[in-house]
């Protein structure tokens, strides 16, 4: 008995670190990334509205990879993630990447996340969506909470999803993978 409970814990393990893959991608780890081989994944909708600042914000996908990222400052990996972002938008938008920001669920606080944004030095615009009607329109890319970073490539489609802190070594993993240039490293859950 104790032989198959521990037969039983290993194969949940492995199951676990195991991907796979299905209508909306290929799922790697539990869920963590998902990604899409060029020209498969869901259409990323134009996109107008509100910045922090209170003025206009749009996002029109294709033409260049974009990086979008979904946060609050209420969201502790949101904060944890903060530093690998400046650092992979520092590297990947001189070369032409795109990085915008969607703020979620702050509620009315406005100030606030612009308090945040400006302290951080966050290097990109930041659409205010303090209801989640704009996580609602993206219902299809991408999940309801953050930290989440999904990366648009040039044609449009959602090349990756990412559901955590993410790294600057797995954005630019993922960007590159976008891009279809080689990156020397491999995705990594963790956040740097």
């Amino acid at each position: 008995m104790k032989l198959r409970a521990t037969l039983a814990v290993v194969l949940l393990a492995l199951a676990a670190c195991s991907g796979s893959s299905d209508a909306r991608g290929k799922k790697i780890g539990q869920d963590e990334i998902v990604t899409w081989d060029s020209g498969q994944g869901p259409a990323f909708p134009a996109l107008t509205g509100t910045d922090l600042t209170g003025g206009p914000i749009s996002l029109q996908p294709g033409g260049a990879v974009t990086v979008v990222n979904f946060w609050g400052s209420w969201c502790g990996p949101c904060r944890q993630e903060v530093p690998a972002l400046k650092k992979a938008a520092a590297e990947l938008a001189p070369k032409g990447v795109r990085f915008v920001g969607i703020n979620v669920r702050a509620n009315g606080d406005k100030v606030g996340e612009a308090k945040y944004a400006a302290q951080e030095a966050l290097p990109y615009k930041t659409f205010w969506d303090p209801d989640g009607k704009i996580l609602l329109q993206l219902r299809k890319v991408a999940l309801t909470a953050p930290p989440q970073t999904i990366v648009i490539g040039p044609d449009g489609r959602v090349t990756a999803r990412f559901a955590s802190a993410i790294s600057a070594i797995t954005l630019e993993s993922l960007v590159a993978d976008a891009t279809g240039t080689s990156a020397a490293t491999t995705p990594s859950p963790a956040a740097s």
